[in-house]
């Protein structure tokens, strides 16, 4: 692994992959252009004696060192961050931690080890899809577990998930046509379930159970996956130019979202420098820094893997993206501080209304 200061500059260029260790004021930072090795990891939790552990990318926005991570960061988080930089890389530079959609999903998924989707060996080594196979025809099938006398909803569906997740892991290995769907949908459900919905995880969950029974080969789907004659087409799917036009768009308004919100902050705290109260008003400016954090780069990323990724995977990563989207509307839509922003009284601003309209066409163009 390269030393942490040349790491960072190159972030700066390219996103990077980090995990933090930290526990009070203190902690190990560690950076690479590949995923940080489990061993690595625990080594740094030993130095910092236990403590809370955060990873995901760290890449540079007009000179900021952002921070992506997949749940909602401590608000002392960047502090720290910008702390350890400063002493074990000598750099000073602005820290931003924010939560990025598409590791929301993936913490979502691998919530209590339920990890997707590769096939792993006790000693925690990566299987080959053959030995997967093999390991999989060997097991007995798994029924659901029984409920467990006094066992709350949380208990009930981690029972529940860890039970399908042998044939999930098998249905996903064999790169089935379900395979993508229950992907997305499995972690969809640990997503409602990290939020204790757990009515709607378990709803997802039985859509998971019906293609693992019945999804491996659509009824009137020939092996290859074309239709049929006579059979009715699949739905639609946009154009590259549509999905490339759309992302553009989409990194336009959430940019220009992003620099109206910082104008405002600093409108606020210029007008109201000398007012007794200062301190308290700065303090609430952290709201602000809420929506920042919620409006990632996680759809424009996924449009990415969508325009990089072969013809045939890019229907499930359309159906990711707009889930992506209906996610954001409905924080825009219901968020209490974005609701003031375009009426905020200091500097004018057409955030929400920017933002809503933008995912909408989004939602016509991805969605259908």
């Amino acid at each position: 692994m390269a030393d942490l200061k040349s790491t960072l500059r190159e972030a700066l260029k390219k996103p990077m992959y980090f995990a933090l260790a930290a526990k009070g004021s203190e902690g190990t930072l560690l950076a690479d252009k590949k995923k940080i090795p489990a061993k690595e990891i625990d080594q740094a939790k030993k130095a910092c004696r236990g403590g809370s552990l955060f990873k995901g990318r760290c890449k540079g926005e007009d000179g900021t060192l952002v921070f992506e991570v997949g749940k909602e960061p401590p608000k002392t988080l960047a502090a720290l961050i910008k702390k350890i930089i400063k002493q074990e890389a000598q750099l000073s530079c602005p820290v931003e931690v924010r939560v990025a959609a598409d590791l929301a999903d993936e913490a979502a998924a691998e919530a209590d080890g339920q990890a997707l989707p590769e096939a792993a060996t006790a000693e925690g080594k990566t299987a080959s899809p053959a030995a997967a196979d093999q390991e999989a025809a060997e097991a007995p099938p798994h029924a659901p577990p029984a409920p467990v006398p006094g066992a709350d909803a949380s208990d009930l569906f981690k029972q529940r998930l860890s039970a399908l997740m042998p044939k999930i892991k098998e249905t996903l290995a064999g790169a089935g046509p379900a395979a993508q769907a229950i992907k997305l949908k499995t972690a969809q459900a640990g997503m409602f379930g990290n939020k204790r919905d757990f009515e709607q995880a378990n709803r997802v969950l039985d859509e998971v159970e019906e293609l693992l029974a019945n999804g491996q080969v659509q009824d009137g789907q020939v092996p290859d996956g074309r239709e049929p004659s006579g059979a009715p087409s699949a739905a639609p799917q946009p154009s590259m130019v549509v999905v490339q036009q759309a992302r553009l768009v989409w990194e336009g308004t959430r940019k220009k979202a992003l620099a109206g919100i910082k104008q405002l902050k600093q409108a606020i705290l210029a007008q109201r420098k000398d007012d007794p109260r200062f301190q308290k008003i700065q303090k609430s400016l952290t709201r602000l820094d809420g929506i920042v954090s919620r409006l990632d780069s996680g759809l424009a990323d996924k449009l990415d893997e969508a325009l990089n990724a072969q013809s045939q995977a890019r229907p499930a990563l359309y159906a990711e993206a707009v889930v992506l989207i209906g996610k954001y509307r409905a924080f825009v839509d219901s968020d209490p501080v974005m609701a003031h922003l375009d009426n905020n009284g200091f500097v004018p601003l057409t955030v929400r209304a920017a933002l809503s309209n933008t995912l909408a066409l989004l939602a016509t163009k991805i969605g259908g």
